[in-house]
């Protein structure tokens, strides 16, 4: 035989090995694959954390310069606490989907401002109308590009933050208009997504607000994803974010799987606490506000692949609740059905339990940390019915939890049953933990610093508890470079999810915190909470 055929003939065997590799095997009916809304790996996020991720607030003067809506043209500028409490809401909406995080751009901003001001200029939302007279040419074309590349929204909200409503209204997209496409919902959860920018003007005349989000900033990273589904995965609030009649959706990463069509998908949504079953399947379902829908769109907002649902008769989601979905198959073949598991809870009363102080409620974002410390004997409050937490912390009150905490990983007694400040202080002395002399005990009163805290928290951590679960770059720290007196010891911090930052994720290690923050990472610590 020659050697060419003989090459032929194993590079032909080659491919077949490679072709029957990349073909999925077919899942057998009794072991449909369990998935997770967003990137693969991804660690589900516990009640406590999606309670803080939705608790920002924002407050206050919308405009930081009002808009001209004739000589002197202008669009006006939004304040930068609103821009970044939009930002927060949407980046908390991805973190519960799975997604990663994205920041604000000031050209997209700017982008996003003079859409929301063309809007508000004829009193319309769509294709922009010809520029008016006397406006100025170049904001004209910002107004018409940032026009075909975001999402809008007109609102007669009078919400202290009209664009964080803004974002919780496009993640809902559920009217009649909108639920057989879901688009606004589907680019908020685009996860090539890694910038945007946001804008917002009060309306010409009356009240209410027009509002924008740029939506084509999407340089992110490829994300190995199967799904997103909205209500995600896992633990998820009953409302603020999701109500009743808002639509279900799952969208299919294209990568990995082919474009579903609706005549061979069915969903089976399944309420756990009485069995009741809901099926969706084929045609003759009418997009409306509320009840029954179905619909499979392969339109590319964002991403396509979008599978949609809708059940009737619920008045609120409580329990868990599982999604099957079949008649999908893999990019290169074979069966590609699989499930998924909602756990409903109420983000006002999230553990339905009576919380330990008085000052702390269940719906506080805090809360799980400031219980779970209580009943570890970690934390205790300032009175016997108070915690305080927004208080701010104190040296003798960090040194009482470095004692307490380094008393449970050794074995030893509480040594604050005594005297809780100097029965803390002569531990952490004797132990080694804290010097006499860098620390005198006259000292304690004051208020401690974030860099404080860590230095005095960090040796009675063992290293055990340090890993590394959190990527963080060395460098991304805006405030702390690695190479920096206490740099590592930073970085290791953030690494292990100890510490998230303030404001853009600094250290800011001069500034204070009060003791619901210190609540949180004293439980991270102890993993629990």
């Amino acid at each position: 035989m020659k050697r060419s055929s003989l090459l032929k003939i194993v590079s032909l065997g080659l491919s077949l090995v490679l072709v029957l590799c990349a073909v999925p095997l077919s899942v057998r009916a009794d072991e449909v694959r369990q998935l997770e809304s967003g990137a693969a790996g991804a660690e589900k996020l516990t009640v406590g954390e999606i309670v803080e991720l939705l608790s920002s607030d924002v407050s206050g003067e919308l405009m930081k310069a009002k808009p001209g809506f004739s000589s002197p043209w202008s669009a006006g500028t939004v304040r930068d606490e609103h821009l970044e409490g939009a930002l927060q809401r949407l980046n908390a909406v991805r973190r519960i989907a799975g997604l990663p995080s994205v920041k604000l751009d000031e050209g997209y901003t700017e982008l996003a401002q003079a859409a929301a001001y063309l809007n508000a200029l004829k009193g319309s939302l769509g294709q922009t109308s010809e520029m008016p007279e006397g406006m100025p040419e170049d904001l004209y074309k910002k107004g018409v590009e940032g026009t075909s590349k975001s999402i809008a929204l007109s609102s007669a909200s009078q919400s202290s933050s009209p664009l964080s409503f803004s974002v919780d209204m496009w993640i809902d997209d559920s009217g009649s208009s909108s639920v057989d496409r879901l688009g606004n919902r589907r680019w908020l959860l685009n996860p090539t997504m890694d910038k945007t920018g946001f804008g917002a003007v009060p309306a010409k005349t009356g009240s209410g607000y027009y509002c924008a989000q740029y939506i084509y900033g999407m340089d992110g990273k490829a994300l190995d994803y199967d799904m997103i589904s909205w209500p995600a995965s896992g633990n998820f609030p009953s409302s603020g974010i999701f109500a009743a009649d808002e639509a279900w959706s799952v969208t299919l990463n294209p990568e990995k799987y082919a474009v579903p069509s609706r005549s061979d998908v069915t969903v089976t949504l399944t309420r756990r606490s009485d069995g009741r079953v809901w099926t969706f399947k084929g045609t003759g379902y009418t997009p409306s506000n509320s009840g029954e829908y179905f619909n499979v769109d392969t339109t590319s907002y964002g991403v396509n692949n979008c599978i949609i649902f809708r059940p009737a008769g619920i008045d609120v989601y409580e329990g868990e609740y599982t999604v099957a979905v079949s008649g999908v198959k893999f990019l290169a073949g074979g069966s590609a059905d699989f499930k998924y598991t909602v756990s409903f809870f109420d983000p006002e009363k999230p553990y339905g339990e009576v919380s330990p102080f008085d000052d702390v409620s269940p719906k506080d974002w805090f809360y799980p940390y400031v219980k779970a410390g209580n009943e570890l004997g970690l934390i205790y409050g300032t009175s016997p019915t108070t915690f305080s937490p927004q208080s701010k912390l104190t040296l003798a009150q960090v040194v009482t939890f470095a004692a307490r905490t380094a008393a449970r990983f050794n074995g030893d007694t509480d040594p604050t049953i005594n005297d809780w400040k100097a029965g803390a202080y002569d531990y952490c002395v004797v132990n080694g933990y804290i010097s006499e002399i860098e620390l005198p005990f006259a000292t304690l009163d004051r208020e401690a610093t974030r860099l404080e805290m860590v230095r005095i928290m960090d040796p009675i951590i063992p290293k055990s508890v340090f890993k590394d679960s959190v990527p963080v770059p060395s460098g991304s720290i805006p405030d702390v470079k690695e190479s920096d007196p206490y740099g590592a010891m930073i970085y290791r911090w953030y690494r292990a999810g100890m510490l998230t930052g303030t404001g853009g994720g600094a250290f800011s290690g001069n500034s204070t915190m009060d003791r619901a923050a210190m609540a949180a990472v004293l439980c991270r610590i102890n993993g629990v909470g």
